[in-house]
């Protein structure tokens, strides 16, 4: 997989083959995401189209919201790690900063997707772009001049329950791993920095304090969260073999 990032000035520079992309923040890759990722490899297929994910750093919120908040479901080596066993050709990276913020949806499209030879562009139902997020789903086709075929793709739900980056936070909050667990269709894991028993990481405010059960190098243990630390209740020698922590429950 190769990794571009692209700004107003540079993104003319790239010459690329007719892409199937897909856009969004993508924080997690939950199973919402895979609906489109998986639009996204069917149609490389059947089309002979190179693949792309494009998405946002910083993300959005931080610029438009001036959300400070960095603590994502993956850390940056584990969502690229992903897309790679994913077989994804191209991640695309796009610089969103103030002046991005506020170009219009049209201005979107034309300056910053239509160079990218974008013929297929797959979003979600809620996907918003441009100032304001005035440009959404149905404004694309017109506002590439016909050029991008956008494909929609509707609320993904799990028992009526929206499956979103947002609602795996609130489980985590909560310390349900397995309604987490569920709507992500993997194991929520972090990358660990350690300290004889005691371990730290990134995304560690995400989890309510209380005991989980996880598995550490294929073995089962139990750990408390206390504060900004976890504690490993058994005995177990911490060596640098050990770099995640995969949450059951």
């Amino acid at each position: 997989m190769q990794i571009f990032n692209i700004n107003l000035n540079n993104v003319n520079s790239f010459k690329l083959p007719p892409l199937v992309a897909t856009i969004g923040q993508f924080d997690g890759l939950h199973l919402g995401h895979m609906s489109l990722i998986n639009k996204c490899l069917d149609i490389k297929k059947n089309k002979n189209f190179k693949s792309a994910l494009i998405t946002f750093s910083p993300r959005v919120d931080v610029i438009i919201k001036n959300d400070s908040i960095t603590n994502y479901l993956l850390d940056y080596n584990s969502f690229v790690n992903k897309l790679v066993s994913y077989n994804i050709d191209y991640l695309i990276i796009i610089d969103f900063n103030k002046e991005v913020s506020n170009i219009s949806h049209k201005d979107f499209i034309t300056k910053l997707l239509l160079p990218l030879n974008i013929k297929e562009l797959i979003v979600g139902f809620d996907f918003s772009y441009g100032y304001l997020g005035l440009g959404n789903p149905s404004t694309i086709y017109e506002d590439s001049n016909d050029l991008i075929n956008p494909i929609i793709i509707e609320e993904q739900t799990i028992n009526d329950i929206k499956i979103g980056t947002n609602q795996i936070k609130h489980y985590l909050s909560e310390g349900n791993i397995i309604q987490a667990n569920r709507l992500l269709g993997y194991n929520f894991f972090i990358n660990l920095n350690k300290t004889k028993s005691i371990i730290t990481c990134d995304n560690i405010n995400l989890l309510k304090d209380k005991s989980y059960s996880v598995i550490i190098n294929n073995n089962n243990y139990i750990i408390e969260k206390v504060a900004n630390q976890f504690f490993i209740k058994e005995s177990l020698f911490m060596n640098d073999n050990i770099t995640t922590i995969e949450f059951i429950k």
